[in-house]
């Protein structure tokens, strides 16, 4: 009979046993989501990025075209080939005698947006 007892008393127990283990598995569940999400969004502007820094190395190289008079510029790129501007950069030009710039000539900075990403390069020469 005793023995019977004690059964019963600890019956309980397996619920809240139960009841925790089943929160623990949502928490890290809920974590684990919120992880994967943010991860997924940055895969998705990777390929943003790479085109915002091509439209940044468009505006070095146009830049660099006149080596003799360097000048600041901006412009477009049509990425994907329906006649819309879909990337843009602009080019600052700094001396070489500037406090900004520790170069020879020219400190040449051109920035690339894409959707909302900006990548940006900066020359010295």
């Amino acid at each position: 009979m005793l023995n019977v007892k004690i059964k019963k008393e600890k019956r309980g127990v397996s619920l809240y046993l139960t009841i925790l283990v089943l929160s623990i598995l949502t928490a890290s569940l809920l974590v684990m989501f919120s992880l994967v999400s943010v991860h997924f969004k940055v895969i998705l502007t990777v390929g943003d990025a790479v085109v915002s820094f091509y439209a940044a190395d468009s505006g070095i190289e146009k830049t660099l075209m006149d080596m003799a008079n360097p000048t600041p510029t901006s412009g477009s790129l049509d990425v994907d080939d329906d006649g819309i501007a879909d990337a843009f950069y602009t080019v600052t030009v700094k001396s070489g005698t500037s406090p900004d710039c520790n170069a020879d000539n020219y400190c040449i900075t051109s920035v690339g947006e894409y959707k909302k990403v900006k990548r940006a390069i900066e020359i010295r020469y």
